[in-house]
């Protein structure tokens, strides 16, 4: 057996090492709302909402749940949606709180909050 750059050669044959893969991590949308998320710290928390949609909506962040929880990446913008990737730093419990309104409306925000518990 040889390795030469993260290629190993066994009997005649080059194998690739298996690709890296992302860590897992619990997935919330805007369905998820109200709902109580328990995790453990280190754990990561993806939360994907609506925004720039055919109606203009958009969602922020506006309670981060900063006793208990760390901004890893702010939103990464997908098709119609934002995605912000969390994790639970501390233990304890906090409010994850968004506001989604659709742009030019003169309705109040949608709040879409997430009562999260770290262990």
């Amino acid at each position: 057996m040889i390795v030469v750059c993260g290629w190993v050669w066994v009997e005649g044959r080059v194998r690739l090492p298996p690709a890296p893969s992302a860590p897992p991590y619990l997935q919330l949308s805007l369905a998820d709302a109200g709902s109580e998320v328990h995790m453990l710290r280190g754990d990561l928390l993806g939360i994907a909402l609506p925004s720039a949609s055919p109606m203009g909506v958009r969602c922020w962040i506006e309670e981060p749940a900063a006793p208990v929880m760390e901004i890893e990446q702010e939103p990464a913008r997908a098709v119609r949606t934002d995605r912000w990737l969390l994790r639970a730093a501390r233990i304890g419990q906090a409010r994850l709180r968004f506001e989604c309104h659709e742009d030019l409306s003169p309705a109040s925000p949608r709040q879409v909050e997430y009562t999260i518990r770290v262990d």
